[in-house]
């Protein structure tokens, strides 16, 4: 009788700890949340949407530069000579995403990553 009961505990145990474990990686990949400038969308759109997003925000960002005149000018990303490369800022928002850190974390956001590329000759003409 006693070892029969022992066995209940251990199945017990052991049942609630699976269900916890499902509900936590159900939640880290339905709840979670990315972060890209001002918006915050759900960690599980699809890569176009994601993507979507990266652009709106890349397209809004204008660098204000302040001159000793104090007159002041804003310049849009192109103009400096930069863009976006949104397939590997995209793939290395997804890489941060499927780390095992974050799926323990998963109420956290993730921070989207954006790499850039540079126009040397555009750049180079701005400076």
């Amino acid at each position: 009788m006693k070892e029969l009961k022992k066995r209940q505990k251990v199945w017990v145990a052991g049942s609630a700890l699976l269900v916890i474990g499902c509900l936590w990686f159900l939640t880290s990949v339905y709840l979670s949340k990315i972060d890209i400038g001002t918006a915050r969308v759900p960690a599980h759109e699809s890569d176009s949407v994601l993507v979507s997003n990266i652009n709106k925000q890349i397209g809004a960002y204008k660098l204000t530069i302040g001159y000793p005149s104090g007159k002041s000018g804003r310049f849009t990303m192109a103009q400096l000579g930069l863009s976006l490369d949104a397939n590997a800022s995209l793939q290395a928002t997804r890489d941060l995403q499927h780390r095992f850190s974050h799926r323990l974390a998963w109420w956290q956001p993730i921070k989207a990553t954006l790499l850039i590329r540079e126009d040397k000759a555009t750049f180079n003409n701005f400076v």
